[in-house]
């Protein structure tokens, strides 16, 4: 029989193989273990308010839920959802999630967010279904680095770049023109600083603008302009 159970008190290789295995057919890379912390660390998991599906004990299915506060409000974001491939078909992964909403009202959660790529057709109707409606959609570009065009298109001797502190963004809020994705905000960046190189630009003593990068991955989470 399968039960649905909160992810609290797994050990990290449980999460890891079951992510494994349910991504092993998506056509992505392969995410070790190492990658997988740094993601979920990213994005705020909380295996007490994330649940998976267990058949004779083992993690079949599951959503990785981070939490945190999102526009104001207590929100928890779907960091992953998967189910091993001879277990789908079942009406696991509905199960999991609406058997994990009460648990998260009870815990405050108010609001809940997910993304979910456009070609991912068998999973946006799930989400439809469900209730969840899109606000906005977003581009996803990647090169590799040695193809990247670097021409320097505009005189920048007079600007001052050097690495800078998460402290000296202190006021920059309006900076922004839009609200960051969960896990290219602010508190994901902080949830795991030392993976980030953050790189001020100065006009004299003035900074002007920033960009924060994360080396092991390549992403490019947050640069901005005044």
């Amino acid at each position: 029989m399968t039960a649905i159970k909160p992810l609290s008190g797994l050990g990290f290789n449980i999460l890891h193989q079951a992510f494994a295995e349910a991504f092993a057919d998506y056509g992505l890379p392969p995410m070790d273990s190492s990658s997988l912390a740094r993601m979920l660390k990213r994005r705020g998991f909380d295996p007490d308010l994330s649940f998976g599906a267990f058949e004779n004990g083992k993690l079949v299915s599951f959503t990785f839920n981070g939490i945190g506060v999102f526009k104001g409000v207590q929100t928890a974001y779907d960091t992953g959802t998967g189910t091993v491939k001879e277990f789908r078909g079942k009406g696991l992964a509905r199960r999991v999630f609406l058997e994990s909403m009460p648990y998260l009202a009870d815990a405050g959660i108010k609001q809940y967010l997910l993304e979910v790529l456009q070609n991912n057709t068998k999973a946006l109707p799930l989400y439809r279904d469900l209730g969840f409606q899109v606000t906005r959609e977003f581009n996803f570009f990647t090169s590799e680095t040695d193809k990247l065009i670097l021409a320097q298109k505009a005189n920048l001797s007079e600007y001052l770049f050097r690495e800078i502190t998460d402290q000296e963004l202190s006021g920059t809020d309006d900076f922004r023109d839009f609200c960051p994705s969960w896990q290219n905000s602010f508190d994901a960046v902080r949830r795991n600083l030392p993976d980030f190189r953050i790189i001020g630009a100065f006009a004299g003593n003035r900074l002007v603008g920033y960009g924060i990068t994360e080396p092991t991955s390549g992403d490019m989470t947050f640069p901005k302009i005044a």
